[in-house]
């Protein structure tokens, strides 16, 4: 039984050049819950991660703490190694114009060094589920902004036969709003919902809700 619940647990590769946080992390996140694995980078302007053995983990998350584009060009090279891994940024600041960079590279979610303790393992358990650890609103204007930069954006080519309801459901779904609101909105049971987003989801070729929205916005590599 040992053996069982051993294999179970969620693997967490946790990335950053400072060896006092991945011991933090590592007191943190003793769980049985997760594998944990820290990998130590070096510190500099870029991160060499071709070179580097990389852990194959459903998640990572990766100290924020250097430069901007040291850290979009990591999550991007991760991705390039592990294109279904989910990727969490640990953060000084939220804002906008700092997080936006790391969700376009393909980061699902920030939590801010002040939040570690209290949020981390439950972001990482979220976000691993498909799910993105930011708030909604914030999600929602990354959304905007993408649209309006891009001159080229155009919707989701229809794979043909979406039947009217399938197409409310779509549309509820690209506006951020759950399977209860959805049903809520169109008058029709939870159960429902979920019938009919999992008919969008085979008929998109995605597994989870949060790529359709950025597949729609071509923002997340089909590979995913």
């Amino acid at each position: 039984m040992a053996k069982v619940a051993r294999s179970r647990r969620l693997g967490v590769c946790v990335l950053s050049p400072h060896p006092g946080l991945l011991e933090g992390m590592e007191r943190l996140l003793k769980s049985s819950s997760f594998k944990l694995t820290l990998l130590r980078l070096k510190s500099g302007s870029g991160f060499d991660l071709e070179r580097m053995p990389l852990p194959q983990a459903p998640v990572y998350v990766v100290d924020g703490s250097s430069e901007g584009p040291a850290i979009e060009n990591l999550i991007e090279a991760i991705r390039r190694r592990n294109p279904k891994a989910h990727l969490l940024v640990m953060i000084e600041t939220s804002k906008d114009e700092r997080i936006f960079p790391y969700l376009q590279a393909g980061a699902k979610g920030v939590v801010g060094y002040d939040d570690v303790g209290t949020d981390l393992a439950r972001a990482i358990k979220f976000v691993a589920a498909g799910g993105f650890w930011i708030p909604r609103r914030q999600l929602a204007r990354f959304v905007d902004t993408i649209v309006s930069e891009s001159q080229h954006v155009t919707a989701l080519k229809d794979p043909g036969r979406l039947s009217r309801r399938e197409r409310e459901v779509l549309m509820a779904i690209l506006q951020g709003l759950s399977n209860k609101e959805i049903g809520s909105k169109l008058n029709i049971s939870e159960r429902t919902v979920k019938f009919h987003v999992s008919n969008l989801l085979a008929k998109f070729g995605v597994q989870r809700r949060s790529d359709l929205i950025l597949k729609h916005y071509r923002i997340w590599p089909t590979s995913s």
